[in-house]
């Protein structure tokens, strides 16, 4: 499972870190997109793709 499988449905409107993790939680994402999630800043994201320029050692896709 990928970060965009697990949460890319969320970015409908922006999203805040804690919205992104508090979802991911609910949803029981595997725990080591769990781990990704809570290094991202506290930010607003308006979309999936914003993640990457906080996660830059991340690959994007397979």
């Amino acid at each position: 499972m990928t970060i965009i499988d697990a949460i890319g449905h969320l970015f409908a409107e922006p999203r805040t870190r804690q919205q992104i993790l508090t979802a991911a939680i609910q949803e029981d994402v595997p725990g080591e997109i769990l781990d990704v999630l809570e290094a991202l800043p506290a930010h607003t994201f308006s979309h999936v793709r914003d993640l990457w320029s906080h996660l830059p050692d991340l690959p994007i896709g397979d």
